[in-house]
């Protein structure tokens, strides 16, 4: 998981800097991740979070950051687009406090925005970008409802939380 978390990391970087700063964002990462004073003896949701989070922030970098004159056909962004929504739900799934995540990763669709003035555009790139996020989080919950677990849903996401 770290691996590929570091993966995505060094391309995210890569695109927005250049080699030597994907680099070394992707060791620190990798020496941080995996050691064992962060992790303790068991597996934490911290590092799926991350790996969703740098999907979800690789695939946004590849729609508002080119490079070299690189064009985005229409189709290929707004695949990115849905499945940088998409892998962001899994990671709101995973641990809610990855909500903290979508000022920076809805950030560049907003810079577009006030750098293009195209509204017609904003709103279709927000509106992909919630469905994707929306489809993980349908369907877990769908999956509870169909399961009968729905009232024991609701205990553990909200009364629960109210509790403590």
């Amino acid at each position: 998981m770290n691996f590929f978390t570091s993966f995505f990391i060094f391309y995210w970087l890569r695109r927005l800097m250049n080699p030597i700063a994907g680099l070394v964002g992707a060791v620190l990462y990798s020496l941080l991740s995996l050691a064992p004073e962060a992790s303790g003896y068991t597996i934490q949701a911290e590092h799926f979070i991350t790996f969703y989070i740098a999907i979800s922030f690789f695939l946004i970098s590849k729609v508002y950051f080119q490079k070299n004159q690189e064009i985005i056909s229409p189709k290929s962004r707004l695949i990115s687009l849905l499945v940088s929504g998409f892998f962001l739900g899994f990671a709101l799934m995973t641990k809610p406090n990855a909500l903290f995540f979508i000022p920076a990763i809805a950030f560049p669709i907003l810079m577009a925005y006030l750098q293009e003035k195209n509204i017609k555009t904003f709103f279709k790139d927000v509106l992909t970008w919630g469905v994707g996020a929306a489809i993980p989080v349908l369907l877990l919950l769908g999956i509870a409802v169909m399961k009968g677990a729905w009232t024991e849903c609701w205990y553990w996401m909200v009364t629960y939380p109210k509790i403590m």
